[in-house]
């Protein structure tokens, strides 16, 4: 599919060839406390970089947290962005970070694919062309297909957090609800019962409603195995592999 001749760009035969099933995928991680167990987050933030994963990190503030510079190296090693907010900025940073994931993710394939074919990036374009571009990444934005999972850390120190988590999670999903493309959110905790490092809450999903039934699900106990965690989000949302070339993010 060339996707500059669909919006008028002249060279289009020769540039910027994207299949039909192009889709943006991501993680988002939410946490307020530090890894303890489980091997180092950074290492499988870095793994699910290389399968095309992008790794974004969220960390809620808290006195005397220890998690604050973690988030920022799994975001760095995932090749994503990563936020410190306070509790009730939650859901906003939610929204921005997956909204700035979509178009970073989409200008980085289509910068990639300029440099390919034509020797330069989209700076280096001429202002008539960069415009149509710029255009493109726009509507491309809002034309992709979403796909999300959540992944909440829900350890015994977010007991006091997760209401707000779920409520962050439904406004994020309500904010999606406008874009043209198919948006399919799911929602994983850690750690998970009986030894498990983690657990589905709500798998991909666009109904509001059944969303917001499963979330009634969130809980929390025990350790903070975010490694494990991010491992397993990477194996759950790579479970549905698409034609064509992925896009796939994660928000941690």
């Amino acid at each position: 599919m060339h996707i500059l001749k669909q919006y008028g760009y002249p060279k289009a035969e020769e540039v910027l060839i994207v299949e039909k099933d192009f889709e943006v995928k991501q993680i988002v991680l939410v946490t307020d406390g530090h890894s303890n167990t489980g091997g180092d987050p950074c290492a499988a933030a870095a793994n699910a970089e290389k399968n095309g994963v992008i790794v974004n990190a969220i960390g809620i503030a808290s006195p005397n947290s220890k998690g604050i510079e973690e988030v920022e190296q799994i975001a760095l090693a995932g090749g994503g962005c990563h936020q410190i907010v306070e509790l009730e900025e939650l859901a906003s940073s939610m929204i921005m970070l997956t909204q700035s994931s979509i178009q970073g993710t989409i200008e980085g394939i289509v910068n990639k694919q300029l440099r390919q074919i034509m020797g330069k990036d989209i700076e280096n374009i001429p202002p008539n062309d960069r415009c149509q571009i710029i255009d493109l990444i726009d509507r491309l934005q809002d034309e992709v297909n979403l796909k999300v999972v959540i992944l909440i850390d829900t350890s015994g120190s977010m007991a006091d957090k997760l209401l707000v988590a779920k409520e962050s999670i439904l406004s994020l999903f309500k904010s999606l609800e406008t874009r043209k493309g198919k948006n399919l959110i799911a929602v994983m905790g850690f750690p998970g019962r009986n030894g498990r490092t983690s657990y589905t809450i709500s798998g991909f999903t666009d109904d509001l409603e059944s969303l917001k039934q499963n979330l009634e699900g969130l809980r929390a106990e025990g350790a903070t195995p975010t490694a494990l965690a991010i491992r397993d989000s990477l194996n759950f949302i790579s479970d549905e592999p698409k034609g064509g070339l992925l896009l796939k993010e994660q928000i941690i």
